[in-house]
């Protein structure tokens, strides 16, 4: 018989918001030396969906992330998840047309990316693909269509969250494409938080825990 559960939260960006609330000044990551609380990411995300929707984004616009692992990649995904978008992380490792595919696949608005993968997106069709690009790091790419993540970062413009459901598109991830082009796949916010909440009983995680 299966276990029914009420979710408390019907997005990433509840999910955000709830931990500020509870714990905003708590160290949230850690980057090399440097701590990031709650309410730091939350800061950082406000402001980026505050860009993101002056640049023309809405609800249910698919953004596209190639972003190395980095604090800027959890940025992106609650700013995203509370302009009510979808998310599309996209394989670092993918080659130039391989990104061409997925962006041109899953219609993506915008792209965001981090400047190490430069050379691969520049070689692609991103920028015709894409109203624009949103860059992390030092890159050297100019243009209208190019803007620096800093810029975003100092929005100072906050838009009210759009209130999505559980059951809508949070993320679009795509497949391996092993035996074939890859193929999105749609989990919802249901789908995410679900696991979280899984993953949380199987570990036994507590606010104590790294």
């Amino acid at each position: 018989m299966r276990e029914s559960h009420n979710y408390i939260f019907s997005t990433f960006y509840d999910f955000l918001s709830f931990q500020v609330s509870q714990r905003g000044n708590k160290t949230a990551l850690f980057v090399d030396k440097e701590k990031i609380s709650y309410r730091d990411i939350l800061d950082a995300t406000d402001k980026l969906a505050g860009f993101l929707e002056y640049k023309g984004l809405k609800e249910g616009d698919k953004i596209a992330l190639f972003v190395r692992n980095s604090p800027e990649f959890i940025y992106a995904t609650f700013a995203i998840s509370k302009l009510g978008a979808i998310v599309v992380p996209i394989n670092t490792f993918l080659k130039e047309e391989e990104l061409s595919y997925i962006l041109e696949d899953c219609g993506a608005s915008a792209l965001i990316a981090s400047h190490i993968y430069e050379r691969v997106i520049n070689n692609s069709r991103a920028s015709s693909l894409c109203d624009f690009i949103v860059w992390e790091g030092d890159q050297h790419t100019q243009g209208e269509k190019h803007h620096h993540l800093e810029e975003a970062l100092s929005f100072p413009t906050r838009y009210a969250q759009k209130r999505r459901q559980l059951e809508e598109t949070a993320v679009i991830i795509y497949t391996s494409g092993t035996t074939g082009k890859p193929k999105g796949a749609m989990l919802s916010n249901k789908n995410i938080l679900s696991n979280t909440e899984a993953g949380k009983r199987v570990v036994n995680v507590t606010p104590k825990d790294r």
